[in-house]
């Protein structure tokens, strides 16, 4: 009897310890954003990222890198979400913002309009995709699929660009979003949950 209650007893801790997860909370190591109407400028030091239509047609993108060394390579990936808070907005109607990856790396004090690389896979198929309106919160897209894909190795962590869907589908409404930046009050994250 005591026997047969030590292996339930075993069992019982194995499949605990088998479903543990860990947390790991990253601010990205450069971001930076681009403006199609200022396009050799550079704000990899800026304390916000600016994303959406400014004035037609002027559109701004923004770039953000984490590393995720601290993640062992044979870990499962089980949920993980970028966070911005959103400092100002122009324009409080709510439009969506979609993540993808670069195709190529990039550099956050020499990136620009001008050489900045293209999201993938495509413009039409982003990773995730929310709807932001008013300032003075944080705004959370799930990225999972993105963060397996560089854990195991699918394609290279050239990080994450944030794209207005106005660009998607060939609107031009005014209206873009103000978020912080690595060097603002309310860093970017990406909380990595994986065991």
């Amino acid at each position: 009897m005591l026997l047969s209650f030590m292996r339930w007893f075993i069992l019982a801790i194995l499949l605990i310890s088998c479903h543990h997860t860990e947390i790991v909370i990253l601010n990205p190591w450069q971001d930076a954003y681009v403006e199609e109407d200022n396009i050799g400028a550079n704000h990899g030091s800026d304390s916000v990222l600016v994303v959406g239509i400014s004035t037609y047609p002027r559109k701004n993108q923004d770039y953000l890198a984490f590393e995720i060394d601290t993640i062992p390579a044979d870990a499962e990936i089980i949920r993980a979400e970028l966070s911005l808070y959103c400092v100002d907005v122009y324009n409080n109607n709510g439009h969506k913002f979609n993540i993808y990856r670069p195709v190529q790396g990039w550099k956050e004090m020499d990136i620009n309009w001008n050489n900045k690389p293209d999201p993938a896979p495509g413009i039409d198929f982003p990773y995730a995709k929310i709807t932001v309106s008013g300032a003075g919160r944080a705004y959370v897209w799930d990225v999972t699929t993105l963060v397996e894909g560089w854990q195991r190795g699918d394609y290279y962590n050239t990080g994450i660009v944030i794209i207005d869907d106005q660009e998607r589908i060939g609107t031009n409404n005014t209206s873009y979003k103000i978020f912080s930046s690595r060097e603002g009050d309310h860093p970017p994250e990406l909380r990595i949950e994986y065991r």
